[in-house]
């Protein structure tokens, strides 16, 4: 028997996307049904009825249909309290009413709440509904940030670096110069106030979403393909990597739109008139380990700009070869993950004239059209509640990678200097052109 535990099971986000992919799973039997059970929790005072819409508005299945009618009768809503133990305490009982006829039980603890009640929340689980042996599996929602459908490029970042030897020849300071890990964000902190000011963009998205992206880029080959040892990588490079530095950072703060129409960080409801909470940062951090000597890794993420794109790119260094001609030739390698899925190659060809000369021809793989015949999309939490449920950690953080990754930004968490403007919908602050030259487009920079 599999119980299926959503806390915060009256939000958006459960009924957006939590629910929509465990019917997904039921529909899809990559669950046995009759030992799947789902309980949503949540303080709000729901009817039957009200939780059987919740969990049945987005399921892109018709009303009346028989498999999402079997889906409701296998889910029921529980009203507690998150501090409350003996709410939880009742839920033990809820639960093993279901379990008492199966040996075999596993409880999926999935915490779709604000950070703020996450202890209470895991608390009260360790108290009351915990079982010992691999049988309780608590999974925890990030606020926000990257979207999950990101998650398969993320993951085959290593496997096209690993299992293409020639690729992952590059991957090293003899061939690198810097590399670019950049999530620009035309969506703003609407919507959001309270929990982005006390937090700010380093901890909404550079800690987490950019260190994976850097894992996934930078780490040293696994011993096996086992979750375990892919994990033990990532924290190996994690450790290795220099704490981000102040003196190496830019901070920044979005203001209304040049027209007018678009709000400032200031302007939104909630946010103090003296907020110098930072909505962009750039900052550069150096890995302590033979695989990247002196090359920096430069980390670009920020709030209202001019577009939505996050890539990974590689500059190559300059080559001293017979074929070399004047000006610049700089080659990229990249990785893009939004708004498109491609791995894009730069290559120096012959210029196809009878004065010859050199030119920078791409190769690339572009996942939507080179890859149509096999490539299937899939939602990504259908994805992560598999995992979970098979007892896959591949695509979880381990408790050592989290501190890791903290330690590493721990330095630039808030900025001390009053963040640098930068209007809305513009490319970031005027001072990033300069701070790019200085940390990432080195060869460039000589020439210009």
């Amino acid at each position: 028997m599999i119980s299926f535990v959503v806390f915060g099971a009256s939000g958006d986000l459960a009924a957006k996307k939590t629910f929509p992919a465990l019917f997904q799973l039921f529909k899809k039997k990559a669950i046995e049904r009759d030992q799947f059970r789902i309980i949503g929790f949540a303080r709000s005072n729901l009817s039957n009825a009200d939780f059987e819409n919740i969990i049945s508005m987005h399921s892109g299945e018709e009303q009346g249909s028989t498999v999402l009618k079997s889906f409701r009768q296998h889910s029921e809503y529980f009203r507690g309290n998150y501090s409350d133990k003996a709410s939880f305490e009742k839920l033990n009982e809820k639960l093993k009413s279901y379990e008492e006829q199966d040996k075999s039980v596993l409880r999926i603890f999935y915490l779709a709440v604000p950070p703020s009640v996450f202890f209470d929340v895991c608390s009260n689980i360790h108290k009351t509904t915990y079982l010992p042996n691999n049988r309780t599996r608590i999974i925890v929602e990030k606020p926000f940030g990257m979207d999950y459908d990101s998650a398969d490029m993320i993951m085959n970042l290593p496997i096209m670096r690993f299992m293409n030897p020639g690729i992952d020849a590059m991957f090293n300071h003899e061939h690198v110069e810097s590399v670019e890990i950049f999530m620009k964000e035309s969506g703003t902190c609407e919507g959001r106030e309270g929990y982005f000011n006390s937090n700010g963009v380093v901890r909404d998205v550079l800690q987490n979403h950019l260190m994976q992206l850097f894992s996934a880029v930078a780490m040293d080959p696994p011993r096996s393909a086992d979750a375990s040892d892919i994990r033990n990588a990532k924290v190996k490079l994690l450790q290795a990597a220099k704490p981000f530095r102040r003196e190496d950072t830019l901070f920044g703060q979005y203001v209304k739109s040049a027209d007018g129409s678009k709000k400032g960080y200031l302007d939104l409801k909630g946010i103090p008139e003296d907020s110098n909470t930072a909505t962009f940062v750039a900052s550069t951090l150096y890995v302590d380990n033979e695989r990247w000597k002196g090359v920096p890794f430069v980390f670009v993420t920020g709030k209202a700009l001019n577009e939505n794109d996050v890539h990974v790119s590689l500059h190559l260094r300059p080559k001293d070869m017979p074929y070399q001609s004047k000006g610049n030739q700089s080659r990229l390698v990249t990785f893009s993950i939004q708004p498109k899925e491609y791995v894009a190659f730069d290559c120096l060809i012959k210029r196809p004239t009878m004065a010859g000369g050199l030119h920078t021809a791409e190769l690339k793989i572009d996942y939507d059209k080179d890859l149509e015949d096999v490539y299937q999309k899939y939602d990504a939490y259908e994805a992560l509640f598999y995992d979970a449920i098979k007892g896959n950690p591949t695509r979880f953080v381990r408790s050592d990678e989290v501190e890791a990754g903290w330690r590493i930004v721990n330095n630039i968490l808030d900025p001390k200097e009053p963040c640098e403007k930068y209007t809305f919908g513009s490319a970031g602050p005027k001072q990033l052109r300069e701070y790019l030259h200085k940390y990432l487009y080195l060869e460039t920079s000589k020439k210009t």
